[in-house]
């Protein structure tokens, strides 16, 4: 279907660096991400199963006990959503220089262009130019790598406060005598349990949501 649609744009268009990056984002990582948006909406109803078991249990012991284990997911899905778009961005920013960098890449490395390069002197120009696009690129990357760090640990730092918060609530029912010791023992292995599937629920959703933003590129 894509191609379709490639071989039958106006000529004019291939010379367009804004049609070249779209339909770049398009065969790249736009493709690619197709199959993974099922492979991580299969793991989503896994997910879902394994929360809704755990969350019966709570829900059974103290109706407190179920919204507080979600809360300790929010921070969690909320960072990871935000470093996927922090990428996706970036993305969006280097596509033309990655598309820039090929190019002399191609230029310096293939046979066919050996003798022009050598012919009219040009190894210095592509290479101080390849050496411009390629800090930029490395710039750009540095940059994201640390912007997503500092959202991930901060969300990291709000999940362990939210999970100490769940914790001091079940002490502060049993102390109270809102629940009896044993229902607070098998909450702690609900809660454990609960916990890891709704990990591995964010995370599936997270992926997902992350791949989506480039199956769009694709079905844009």
């Amino acid at each position: 279907r894509m191609y379709e649609l490639t071989t039958a744009v106006e000529l004019a268009a291939l010379d367009d660096s804004d049609f070249l990056d779209e339909m770049q984002r398009a065969r790249g990582r736009g493709a690619a991400a197709a199959p993974e948006v099922v492979r991580n909406t299969v793991d989503i109803l896994t997910g879902v199963a394994g929360l809704v078991a755990a969350a019966g249990t709570l829900g059974v012991l103290h109706p407190l006990l179920l919204p507080l284990l979600l809360l300790t997911a929010l921070p969690e899905g909320w960072a990871s959503a935000r470093a996927a778009r922090m990428g996706y961005f970036t993305m969006l920013t280097l596509i033309g220089i990655a598309r820039r960098k090929w190019i002399l890449s191609e230029l310096m490395a293939d046979r066919r262009h050996a003798a022009e390069v050598r012919s009219f002197t040009m190894r210095g120009f592509l290479l101080k130019e390849y050496d411009q696009v390629a800090a930029y690129q490395r710039d750009e990357e540095l940059d994201l790598a640390r912007r997503q760090t500092m959202t991930r640990v901060f969300g990291d730092a709000l999940q362990g406060t939210a999970t100490a918060g769940v914790y001091v609530a079940l002490g502060i029912m049993l102390w109270s005598g809102a629940v009896p010791l044993a229902v607070a023992g098998t909450a702690v292995l609900a809660i454990k349990t609960g916990q890891t599937s709704l990990a591995n629920l964010v995370f599936a959703v997270n992926r997902c949501y992350e791949e989506g933003l480039y199956f769009g590129d694709y079905v844009g």
